[in-house]
């Protein structure tokens, strides 16, 4: 019989395995489903935002998050940092930041897109 290592989580900080053909652990999964399920994912389907996020990381190589800390961790995608509600809200690259999957995962363990342009669009 073969061996089947275990995943740790991919959520920081969390030290559960990875539920099997995941990244994240059973509580984890059930929140980053949350935005990859909703009706916003299919902006991230078109063509126009794959080339403009590939074109964002080639100019912001580092995670913005870890940079604060000091650490030089590779920008592996765009966080929309103002959340967003719509294609325009989307699109609009003053709210782009690049970040490691570590800290957008962290990061959206406790809030999504929604939320976030609520909360920042607020008085």
């Amino acid at each position: 019989m073969g061996y089947i290592k275990k995943k740790i989580c991919a959520a920081s900080g969390c030290t559960g395995y990875a539920l099997p053909n995941s990244s994240y652990c059973e509580k984890h999964q059930k929140v980053v489903s949350r935005d990859t399920t909703s009706k916003f994912s299919k902006f991230y389907c078109t063509s126009w935002w794959k080339k403009a996020r590939k074109q964002f990381l080639m100019s912001h190589l580092w995670c913005e998050n870890c940079l604060k800390q000091g650490k030089y961790t590779p920008a592996t995608l765009v966080h929309h940092s103002k959340g967003f509600i719509d294609w325009n809200s989307f699109c609009d690259i003053s709210n782009w930041v690049a970040w490691c999957d570590s800290c957008h995962s962290s990061y959206h363990t406790t809030i999504n897109n929604e939320e976030l342009y609520k909360k920042s669009n607020m008085g």
